[in-house]
């Protein structure tokens, strides 16, 4: 069958240019191996277009789903650009309403009954790993038998949304094919890209609430063997003729030292600067040398928070007494680290937003590289969001801005549910948190903290701006 794999804009600018999610590029490169004809669009790319593809369908892209005349189109939905999904799964349909729409990602995991009952264009919902569910879906379109016995999907039956039986996981990843990363690119543009993105394997074994990848992965982590990484670490490299950078998207690349130590034993020999994300437990002196050593440029680090109690509550896995410590090795070994931390947590109050911040100082983060969020956002399948749905039985994705009520959350432009920092307890204010943040890092990184403060009031002026746009424009309507 002709199978269409679309990847919706990211407006909010997070994916980089040239890397189309892995779930749609190995469902790709699976479909493919079963003697399907795929073709994948990737909305992202070019990365300048990004903007003017957001609700909008550029004609050449039209004319490119015309042209390839898909029977199956399978679309990735994500919280965020779940109303960008929306808009093409009703493009496609409009182009051809015999074109089955199959949505599939962590959002519409979650959400499979509510994406079916709001949105008519969508057929059906693949729940979790799309491989095997997508394929055994297919073979039932094509053969027009009944999607029930087809594990981890839902469908419309007579009106009424069905969900069958779920489907395990795949035990072994690497059975599955290698990734065929053309599938998205078009071959003027392969010397444009410049940064080899890799998963090392899937998951990850923590369960923190406000995560939805402990509801997806069902809190497991399963890696590839060495060998398949670095086959593809180093046929990657060999595709991409301008690679420069490495990255590396698991949510913790270490959590099988084994394997993480024979993949740097491949990246010294490559020799390319190369970054992970990493959780504390998983990090210790001889890991940080022997990444280091290899060219590790630097470790991504999910903190969250400096409060014994919000950690608690949270179930990270961090010993919050000896991460001074840990951030102390790794400035021994001059290697670069970018925690992020989250300061608009539910239940947080002033005491708890003053120790993280202290902790923020002990260990000497530069504004630069650390992440600091006034918001928790909302995802479907986490703790948060469960606790939400209780307080608030009408609540549905599929609300715009205009139908929005819920508090205390808000709504951001891109369809992003947030518990603001306003929201806490004593009305904190976001703005005085940044400047407690400056505060506690001013003395180790005067510089940074200085540009930080000045990008900071620059956004303020733009919104105070905007604001003032806003309001002459509703009184010359008056």
């Amino acid at each position: 069958m002709k199978i269409l794999l679309l990847n919706p804009c990211d407006d909010r600018s997070l994916f980089q240019e040239g890397a189309p999610l892995f779930g749609l590029l190995s469902l790709g490169s699976y479909l493919k191996s079963r003697g399907h004809i795929v073709q994948g669009i990737d909305l992202n790319y070019p990365y300048a277009n990004m903007h003017e593809r957001y609700l909008r369908s550029p004609k050449n892209l039209v004319v490119e789903i015309r042209r390839f005349n898909p029977d199956i189109c399978g679309i990735s939905t994500y919280t965020h650009t779940r109303f960008n999904a929306y808009f093409w799964a009703k493009l496609v349909k409009d182009l051809n309403k015999n074109i089955f729409v199959i949505f599939g990602g962590v959002h519409a995991s979650a959400e499979p009954i509510s994406i079916l009952a709001n949105v008519p264009e969508v057929d059906a919902v693949v729940i979790g790993e799309g491989e095997l569910t997508t394929e055994e879906l297919c073979l039932a379109i094509k053969q027009k038998s009944s999607m029930g016995k087809v594990k981890g999907i839902a469908f419309r039956d007579n009106g009424k949304v069905n969900i069958t039986e779920p489907r395990p996981l795949i035990d072994d990843i690497d059975s599955l094919p290698p990734l065929d990363r053309r599938l998205f690119l078009k071959e003027d543009t392969i010397a444009k890209v410049d940064v080899l993105e890799m998963m090392a394997g899937r998951g990850c074994p923590s369960r923190c609430k406000f995560c939805s990848s402990a509801f997806f992965w069902k809190g497991s982590r399963r890696v590839r063997s060495a060998e398949k990484i670095i086959k593809e670490l180093e046929e990657g490299t060999s595709l991409f003729p301008n690679i420069n950078f490495i990255k590396f998207r698991d949510e913790t690349l270490l959590s099988d030292k084994n394997i993480a130590f024979s993949i740097m034993t491949t990246l010294k020999k490559i020799g390319l600067p190369w970054e992970c994300w990493s959780r504390t437990c998983d990090l210790d002196e001889d890991t940080i040398k022997t990444m280091k050593n290899s060219g590790c440029w630097r470790v991504r680090i999910g903190i969250e928070t400096g409060s014994k109690r919000l950690m608690h509550d949270l179930r990270k896995p961090v010993v919050l007494n000896k991460v001074p410590e840990l951030f102390s090795t790794l400035r021994k070994y001059k290697l670069k680290y970018s925690p992020s931390f989250i300061l608009g947590l539910p239940g947080s109050n002033i005491d708890d937003i003053h120790e993280t911040l202290n902790l923020i100082k002990r260990i000497k983060t530069d504004p630069s590289s650390c992440t600091i969020s006034m918001s928790t956002f909302l995802f479907p399948g986490t703790e948060y969001f469960e606790d939400f749905k209780r307080k608030n039985p009408d609540f549905t994705w599929e609300n715009t801005m205009e139908k929005f009520k819920y508090k205390p959350c808000v709504l951001d432009i891109y369809g992003n549910y947030l518990f603001p920092i306003n929201s806490l307890p004593n009305q904190i204010s976001g703005w005085k948190c940044h400047l407690l943040y400056m505060k506690a890092t001013f003395k180790n990184h005067p510089l940074n903290t200085i540009k930080r403060l000045l990008s900071l009031a620059r956004l303020f002026c733009n919104k105070s701006l905007m604001k003032i746009k806003r309001k002459n424009k509703c009184l010359r309507k008056d």
